[in-house]
C-alpha cells in the first residue's frame, strides 16, 4: 500500500500561513518608522563682532542627518565669513527640511568719523541694520534712533562715540570719534577784532579775510 505523503506537508504548510499571518505578526509585515513633523531651525549670533566669528546651531528634534551649505554635516558651524547659510535635515523616512540666515559683519554698521558745530543737528536716514545708538557722553551729543534714522543733535563742544547695539545680538560697535566744534564768534573792536574759536586754521583763514576787506574799504 502506498501512503500519500503530501499531507502532512501541505498540513505545516497551511498551519505556518495562519500562525504567521495572524494579529501577532501584522506589524512585522506593514511596521513603517513614523516621526514628528520634521522641522529645523538655526540658533546663534547672527552677527560676527570680531574676527572669532560666531557658531550657528541647527535644532531639529526629528533630524537623524545635517547637511549645512559649506559641506559641514555636523550640527554646529563655526562661521567667520558674513553671508547666507542653509542648514538640510534629514528624517529615518527620508524627508528633509532646511533654514536658512543672513550673516553679517558688525564691522559694517561703525559709523565714520563725524563732525558738527554746536547747537546743529544732523539726521542719517536708510542705515541697514536694525539695532540702536546711544552716546557715551549725551552732555556733548545727544542721540534719538530707530532701526533706519540716526538722529544727532550736537550740545557741547568735545568729542565723544557712540556705540551701535544690534537686536537680538551681543554684539555693539563702536563709531569713529564725532567731533563738536564750538560755535565761531568774531566781535569787530575799532580797528582790531578778536575771533573765539580753538581750530587756528579757521583763525587764519578769517584773519586773511578781515585784512582783505579793510584793504576794499580804504580804497573806497
Amino acid at each position: 500500500m502506498i501512503k500519500n505523503t503530501q499531507k502532512p506537508s501541505i498540513f505545516i504548510t497551511l498551519l505556518a500561513v495562519v500562525i504567521f499571518s495572524g494579529p501577532a505578526f501584522a506589524g512585522i509585515r506593514t511596521s513603517v518608522p513614523t516621526v514628528d513633523s520634521l522641522t529645523v531651525t538655526i540658533t546663534g549670533d547672527r552677527v560676527i563682532c570680531d574676527e572669532s566669528g560666531t557658531t550657528l546651531t541647527a535644532v531639529s528634534s526629528t533630524a537623524v542627518a545635517f547637511l549645512w551649505s559649506v559641506g559641514s554635516v555636523t550640527p554646529t558651524q563655526q562661521i567667520t565669513t558674513p553671508g547666507i547659510y542653509t542648514i538640510t535635515v534629514t528624517d529615518v523616512n527620508g524627508n528633509t527640511a532646511s533654514y536658512s540666515i543672513n550673516v553679517i559683519d558688525g564691522k559694517s554698521a561703525k559709523l565714520p568719523s563725524t563732525s558738527l558745530c554746536e547747537n546743529t543737528a544732523m539726521t542719517l536716514s536708510n542705515f541697514p541694520f536694525d539695532g540702536f545708538w546711544t552716546s557715551k557722553n549725551p552732555d556733548i551729543l545727544k542721540v534719538t534712533s530707530n532701526n533706519e534714522i540716526l538722529s544727532l543733535v550736537a550740545v557741547s563742544s568735545g568729542t565723544t562715540l557712540l556705540d551701535f547695539r544690534f537686536n537680538n545680538s551681543s554684539c555693539v560697535v563702536t563709531s569713529e570719534p564725532v567731533t563738536v566744534h564750538p560755535t565761531p564768534k568774531i566781535e569787530i573792536l575799532g580797528e582790531g577784532y578778536h575771533l573765539c574759536f580753538r581750530n587756528h586754521k579757521y583763525v587764519t583763514i578769517i584773519r586773511w579775510y578781515l585784512e582783505y576787506f579793510k584793504a576794499i574799504c580804504r580804497d573806497h
